[in-house]
């Protein structure tokens, strides 16, 4: 009895390592941006079959905010694409998230692009670091 639940624990920690972590791109996942102008990028996640859907969009969003913080910038419009599945040679390794990013020196709304939303940099990080980062 003692060896099974010895290795029910290994298994677990196992599984648990394997999960995607806040950070950038690796071979787990994690995330990265590519500019397009000096207030506009583009931020990518990626999670591993083992992570949900909320934690990848999370990241894009933290990442995004921890960008508006670094540049001086207390708003950021977040207009995210559909995140999607993807597969390595037919197998499903995860799930990719997109979004635009506009960075913002106000609160103000972007007509061009109504599917997103206005976000205080302040509080996704005081809302999401805690949660993606413990």
């Amino acid at each position: 009895m003692k060896q099974r639940l010895v290795l029910f624990a290994a298994l677990i920690l196992a599984i648990a390592g394997c999960a995607t972590a806040y950070g950038p791109e690796s071979f787990k996942g994690g995330y990265e941006e590519e500019w397009i102008t000096e207030t506009e990028f583009i931020v990518k996640s990626r999670g591993n079959g083992f992570t949900a859907e909320s934690f990848v969009v999370a990241m894009a969003q933290l990442r995004s905010a921890e960008i508006a913080e670094e540049k001086g910038f207390p708003y950021f419009w977040f207009t995210p694409a559909q995140a999607r599945e993807s597969y390595y040679n037919g197998t499903y390794a995860g799930l990719e998230f997109e979004a635009k990013v506009t960075l913002l020196p106000q609160a103000q709304t972007i007509e061009i692009e109504p599917q997103g939303s206005l976000q205080k940099t302040s509080d996704v990080i005081a809302k999401l670091r805690p949660q993606l980062t413990s």
